[in-house]
């Protein structure tokens, strides 16, 4: 027996197992059995979204998506060829809402400062006895990011980043003041109203150390410590 014969026997058994599964499905007696409403509803919503399927309005809107998506894409790219609409749209995303504030941070070594674009130095800050500093993994040679976790479980991160782009907060609903650290450096607290505080810092980098544990006192604490 060759390959086709075979096929054509298995083809023509699984036709007749398939017809003796459907005449005794046809078979049974359902006189007696009834459903709940809610089963009936469902049913009839699945039976809806099926026959929307295969329906022309459910093709004609599927057509109109793709064709608005089409659209938008090409204005897209209309906008960033056109060098006026480009620079218009540029300028419409980097400013600010009226309820946000600048936040400068300043260095000692003023505004002419060239910042480096990679961190070269992870400058920690000193914990107490019984807390852990634990950098977060990543493929960089220095962790950007840090998880501070005190003898009492409750928890303050750290993080480094170069100096790349301003910065602005919402003045609306947080307060924001200027400070001077225990080491000098002059730093920006942010104290927001649900509980979460902020201290931000810069010298060739800039530092954030922030808690939904702790407020400025201890963070404070803790930012006087780095240099």
């Amino acid at each position: 027996m060759n390959n086709a014969s075979l096929e054509k026997l298995i083809s023509q058994a699984c036709r007749d197992i398939a017809s003796e599964e459907a005449a005794r499905f046809d078979a049974v007696d359902v006189t007696d059995i009834t459903v709940s409403a809610e089963t009936e509803k469902r049913f009839s919503k699945m039976l809806d979204r099926a026959f929307f399927r295969e329906s022309r309005t459910f093709w004609i809107l599927k057509k109109i998506v793709v064709a608005v998506a089409v659209i938008l894409a090409l204005l897209c790219i209309v906008v960033a060829a056109v060098e006026p609409l480009r620079n218009r749209l540029w300028k419409f995303k980097e400013q600010p809402s009226a309820n946000c504030v600048k936040i400068k941070l300043e260095t000692e070594a003023g505004e002419d400062i060239e910042y480096p674009k990679y961190i070269v130095e992870a400058k920690l800050p000193k914990i107490k006895e019984g807390w852990k500093i634990e950098g977060v993994k990543t493929t960089m040679p220095i962790p950007p990011e840090y998880i501070i976790t005190t003898d009492d479980g409750k928890l303050i991160y750290y993080s480094i980043s170069t100096v790349h782009s301003e910065l602005y907060a919402d003045n609306s609903k947080h307060t924001v003041e200027e400070v001077v650290l225990s080491n000098g450096q002059k730093a920006v607290v942010i104290d927001y109203a649900h509980g979460y505080c902020m201290v931000l810092w810069q010298d060739v980098n800039r530092y954030k150390i922030s808690s939904h544990d702790f407020g400025k006192e201890v963070l404070l604490e803790l930012a006087g410590t780095v240099e």
